[in-house]
């Protein structure tokens, strides 16, 4: 019986709530107005350094410039989706390594001829407190048209030299994380 007591009362506590929710109607003058830009999120560069790659093994030389050329596929996102309208790069670096450094990211399309570029300095670090750099850039009009050009991104990472010598103690890495958006009309 009091089983039974304790289930209605559940039951019309739940009925009271669901009956007195709160919903408004929308106008349709306000739907009209919606309008939807899809997005596209993708992954450009990761890529870690590590303090053995600095050095020429050859001569305890530190190298001057670290470089790659990364393909892009920009193209075809247009031709399936839409225009685009902006673009958001995001470049994120953690650095544990004792060595400031400059990185800087060169758009360049099929003639090498650049389209757009993106310089980030980077301050040095250590094992125990790595140094965390964001650097978030937006392009929009008239750069949107010249960066969807580029089908090609070459980074350069240099380090800043110092009158401190590499030695085991002050190993680390230099790690980067980077993306883009894509805003469509």
């Amino acid at each position: 019986m009091k089983r039974r007591f304790y289930l209605i009362t559940y039951l019309l506590v739940v009925l009271t709530m669901v009956l007195s929710s709160c919903a408004t109607d929308g106008e349709l003058s306000q739907n009209e107005e919606l309008s939807f830009s899809p997005t596209l999120k993708s992954d450009l560069i990761e890529t870690s350094i590590d303090a053995n790659r600095l050095i020429d093994k050859s001569s305890p030389i530190e190298k001057r410039i670290l470089t790659d050329t990364i393909p892009l596929e920009f193209a075809y996102i247009e031709l399936s989706i839409g225009k685009v309208r902006k673009a958001s790069l995001k470049l994120t670096f953690k650095n544990s390594l004792e060595q400031n450094f400059t990185t800087d990211f060169e758009f360049l399309n099929d003639a090498n001829e650049l389209k757009f570029k993106v310089h980030v300095p980077v301050s040095a670090g250590t094992k125990e407190a790595p140094m965390r750099v964001e650097t978030n850039v937006l392009i929009e009009e008239p750069e949107t048209t010249s960066f969807m050009e580029a089908t090609k991104v070459v980074y350069k990472t240099t380090p800043i030299t110092t009158d401190k010598q590499r030695t085991p103690e002050n190993k680390g890495t230099l790690e980067l994380q980077s993306d883009v958006t894509y805003f469509f009309e």
